[in-house]
C-alpha cells in the first residue's frame, strides 16, 4: 500500500492546533479523519439522539402496570354520639351514648394495568420517530462518505503534486549542468553570449515553477 509521509495539522479537542510528521495510508488518513471530524461527531451525535427519541416513543405503547399502597393510622379514633334510645328502649330521649366508628389502622392497596391497543397520535408518533431515526443514519452515513472522498482527492492531491515536485526538481537540476556547459563553451570560444543568456533565462523559469510547485505541495499537504 502506498505510503505518503505530510505534515499535517491535528485539530485536538482542546481546541488547539500542533503540527506533527506522520505517516499515513489512504485508509489510516480516512480513519484519522472519521475519527477527529466534527461533522462526523455531530451526526453520531444525532443518531444516538434519534434512537433514544424512538425508545421513548416505542415505552409509551408497552403495558403500564401501576401500584398504589394506601395506609391510614388514626390517633384517636373518631366519635360519635348516638342518642341511648337507639339501644335501649326505655332510655330518656336526651340521653346520648359515645361510639367509635373505624378502625386505628387502615391499609389499600391497587394494581392497574394498561396498554395502548389502537391510538393514532401514538401510531403517528411511532412512524415519525422511526422516520428520524433513519434520516439521521442516512446523513451519518453520507457524512462519512464525503469525508472519505475529500480525504481521498486530497491524499491523491498531494501525491500528485509530490511527483510534480520531483520531475520539475530533476528537470531544475538538468538545466543547471546545461547552463553551467554553455558557460564553459561560452569561456571557450565556442558559444555566443547569447546563448548563455538564453539557458540562464530558462533555468531562471524552471526555477520560479519548482518554488510554485513547491509551495502547492505544501497547500495540498496543509488541505490534508
Amino acid at each position: 500500500m502506498i505510503k505518503l509521509t505530510i505534515s499535517i495539522a491535528f485539530c485536538l479537542i482542546t481546541s488547539y492546533f500542533t503540527q506533527a510528521q506522520n505517516t499515513f495510508s489512504i485508509k489510516q488518513a480516512q480513519e484519522h479523519a472519521l475519527n477527529n471530524n466534527y461533522d462526523i461527531k455531530n451526526a453520531q451525535l444525532d443518531v444516538k439522539n434519534a434512537l433514544k427519541k424512538m425508545q421513548e416513543t416505542l415505552s409509551v405503547g408497552l403495558p403500564q402496570i401501576n401500584a398504589d399502597l394506601e395506609w391510614q393510622n388514626f390517633i384517636v379514633v373518631p366519635t360519635t354520639l348516638v342518642p341511648a334510645s337507639q339501644f335501649n328502649p326505655e332510655a330518656p330521649d336526651n340521653i346520648y351514648t359515645e361510639m367509635q366508628f373505624g378502625v386505628p389502622h387502615s391499609t389499600n392497596a391497587s394494581i392497574t394495568a394498561s396498554q395502548l391497543i389502537f391510538n393514532g397520535s401514538y401510531l403517528i408518533g411511532l412512524k415519525a420517530a422511526k422516520y428520524f431515526m433513519k434520516f439521521a443514519e442516512t446523513r451519518k452515513n453520507l457524512t462519512e462518505s464525503q469525508i472519505k472522498d475529500s480525504v481521498s482527492t486530497a491524499y491523491f492531491n498531494v501525491l500528485i503534486e509530490k511527483k510534480n515536485n520531483d520531475f520539475i526538481k530533476q528537470i531544475v537540476l538538468i538545466h543547471k549542468d546545461i547552463v553551467e556547459e554553455i558557460q564553459e563553451k561560452y569561456i571557450n570560444g565556442f558559444v555566443e553570449n547569447i546563448e548563455v543568456d538564453r539557458m540562464s533565462l530558462i533555468l531562471s523559469q524552471m526555477e520560479m515553477q519548482y518554488a510554485n510547485i513547491q509551495r502547492q505541495t505544501e497547500i495540498a499537504e496543509a488541505y490534508l
